[in-house]
């Protein structure tokens, strides 16, 4: 029993250990969580130019010093009964709600099981595997998706506050100390039509509206422009969605793939696949990504351009999962626009492949940025930049072989830190010998959330 408490100790710290193996100089200081959340501020560089360098900065890596969170025993129909009946819950972008689930199921270094002894509590509601189930009235009619996952919600806040063993856990603080998920395109605001208002109170939502407002959520928006109100900073955790690749490619294909080389060739090839415009139920929506994607194609058209010794690609028919990543593997840069919140798969898929990220969405937290350098790892390219000609292309070129060659290696040390899927590639296996395989078989993106959690 002792043995298998210290492994799972070690489970628990064991991929952000293994990044710091090689990069000898980082100082690893402790600190004291403060009471539920003030968010780290790493927003001053280092003064230490070989510090400075570094993808990631922590600050705590002690499991006993990671928060406990005690899970509701909700009924199985508010989560796994629904992916039993809809595998794309498990297997899409919007997936991060029930691995997270699962790992704090099966990870007791994180896991408390006495209430009392619980700095958070988690609310298991798959409510965006709830939003996305196919349902005829919203195809027909239009009807709006997101009553379903609202009235999910509500049913599960009902079911607690009927429960006088949980009820007082639910109201003591209003709140504060709760955590849903919500791993949709507006995370906290459950709906677009509630943008600039904060949480919506419809669909019996209304009698909870203290604790729903008070609440951390872990969603994917990190939207913190003026107006914004879906994004709560120092207090929500922004999640990476799940990448395609982790549910459609087998793990032994990701293991074989070597990204660090073949990107490194000249000319600079940039690469951009996906939706150009979208149709909220048949009508245009000109909103769409603030017209970046739509820039993109009117200023790249179709196909392969070069100039200033740097090729840019866009295409926005699919292609199958494992031609996608070749192309994603093969490619210098791969841009990833905002859609309608600023986050996009298309920036985890990047990560997955190997494959630098350009970073188009303005005024934007990215998932764990109290902890990793994104200016080591992507290229941050304001929306007017990406919008002008010529822009992109010429920031681009001005990159050296040394700087990408340096983000790249970054990027592959880091990458663990945004899967749910553990994999080890042959990149590990020959930069971190050390490291068992069997303790790289953590969920590192829900890893990383709870260390969110504890600052």
């Amino acid at each position: 029993m002792e043995s298998r408490r210290l492994q799972e100790r070690i489970l628990a710290g064991i991929l952000l250990c293994g990044l710091l193996i090689s990069y000898t100089n980082l100082n690893l200081m402790s600190h004291t969580p403060s009471p539920p959340r003030v968010k780290a501020n790493n927003s001053s560089p280092p003064a230490d130019p070989e510090v400075r360098s570094l993808p990631v900065t922590l600050k705590a890596l002690e499991p006993e010093r990671f928060p406990k969170i005690f899970v509701y025993p909700l009924p199985v129909r508010f989560h796994s009964a629904m992916v039993a009946q809809s595998q794309s819950c498990n297997s899409s972008m919007f997936s991060a709600e029930v691995h997270f689930h699962r790992y704090l199921m099966s990870t007791p270094s994180v896991r408390s099981e006495d209430p009392d002894a619980a700095k958070f509590f988690y609310i298991p509601v798959y409510s965006t595997c709830n939003l996305t189930t196919p349902r005829p009235q919203v195809l027909r009619t239009g009807a709006d998706p997101h009553r379903w996952q609202r009235r999910m919600v509500a049913d599960a806040l009902e079911w607690l506050d009927s429960h006088d063993s949980y009820s007082h856990y639910l109201w003591r603080r209003g709140g504060l100390d709760h955590i849903l998920t919500a791993t949709h395109d507006f995370g906290r605001c459950f709906t677009h039509r509630d943008v600039g208002k904060g949480v919506t109170t419809s669909d019996g939502l209304g009698r909870f509206l203290g604790i729903l407002r008070s609440m951390v959520y872990l969603q994917y928006n990190g939207d913190t422009h003026a107006g914004a109100s879906c994004y709560e900073a120092g207090r929500d955790v922004v999640l990476p969605p799940v990448s395609k690749f982790e549910y459609e490619l087998p793990e032994e294909m990701m293991e074989s793939m070597q990204p660090v080389g073949s990107a490194l060739k000249s000319p600079w090839r940039a690469m951009f696949r996906g939706t150009t415009e979208f149709k909220w139920f048949g009508r245009q929506d000109p909103g769409y990504s603030r017209g970046v994607r739509q820039a993109l194609r009117r200023l790249y058209g179709e196909g392969e351009t070069k100039n200033e010794g740097v090729v840019v690609t866009v295409a926005g028919e699919k292609v199958g999962a494992g031609e996608y990543l070749r192309e994603m593997a093969e490619a210098s840069f791969c841009v990833c626009p905002r859609g309608y919140a600023g986050w996009t798969q298309r920036f985890a898929d990047s990560v997955k492949a190997g494959c630098l990220p350009i970073l188009i969405s303005d005024h934007t937290s990215w998932p764990y940025d109290s902890f990793l350098r994104y200016e080591t790892f992507t290229i941050s390219v304001s929306e007017a930049d990406a919008s002008s000609p010529g822009r992109l292309r010429h920031i681009l070129s001005r990159l050296t072989f040394s700087e990408i060659s340096t983000k790249k290696t970054n990027l592959l040390a880091v990458r663990p830190l945004f899967s749910y899927r553990s994999i080890q590639t042959q990149y590990w296996d020959s930069k971190w010998k050390a490291v068992p395989r069997e303790e790289l078989t953590s969920c590192g993106a829900c890893l990383m959330a709870v260390l969110e959690l504890s600052t």
